[in-house]
């Protein structure tokens, strides 16, 4: 190492600027040589680039820490989330199912919003906006399948990122809820056998629910 001589004992580091905390540049730090003396610019530039990282260091800890601080509720309990559903359906009749009775096609597709409200043990579930229709072929019908606008309450449960809502039919619909709590997610798939049992329909949904003070 460079021998520090009295002469430079007087430099202060607290007058330094110090510059945005990157990695430490090598071009910034002198390797001093042992019996050489140490230049004051020198000396300056290599603790102001070690000072540098070490703040941002310090910095980068302190958020890290402060996150830590606000740690993520466990639970959806007292928040509301806006959830936006879009359901996507295809049919076929069964030709099994007698005489031209399952001789059609259809397809069907529909969006809804709606708010669900979490209080302890029981949600409400606001319908805003609702609109399914279904086509059939060869008969060229159209029927607006659109539930009606309301409340309703729903019991339900939550194991970690899984929440699960109860209807009054015993119906469930499982949501997965990120891990901060802010999006909630359901998808489904199934069959569906037709109400005239004439033929089968596959349905397909999507639900996204974003965390908010209010959905209005």
């Amino acid at each position: 190492m460079k021998t520090l001589q009295l002469a430079i004992a007087t430099l202060t580091i607290t007058g330094f600027g110090y510059a945005a905390a990157d990695p430490v540049n090598p071009a910034n730090v002198t390797t001093f040589q042992s019996g050489t003396p140490a230049l004051a610019g020198e000396v300056n530039s290599t603790l102001q680039e070690l000072i540098a990282a070490i703040d941002d260091n310090a910095a980068r800890i302190a958020a890290i820490e402060a996150a830590e601080a606000s740690p993520i509720p466990a639970s959806v309990e007292g928040a509301t989330y806006c959830v936006y559903d879009v359901a996507v359906g295809v049919g076929a009749g069964d030709l099994n199912a007698g005489t031209g009775q399952g001789n059609w096609m259809g397809a069907a597709a529909g969006a809804a919003v709606f708010e669900i409200t979490f209080n302890a043990g029981q949600a409400t579930l606001t319908s805003l906006a609702d609109s399914f229709y279904e086509a059939l072929a060869p008969s060229n019908e159209l029927f607006d399948s659109s539930d009606t606008l309301g409340s309703e309450s729903v019991t339900w449960t939550q194991v970690d990122n899984l929440v699960t809502l109860t209807f009054s039919d015993q119906g469930q619909d499982t949501f997965l809820v990120t891990p901060d709590r802010n999006v909630m997610i359901l998808t489904l798939a199934e069959f569906d056998r037709a109400s005239d049992d004439s033929g089968d329909w596959f349905n397909a949904d999507l639900a996204v629910g974003v965390r908010a003070a209010s959905c209005n």
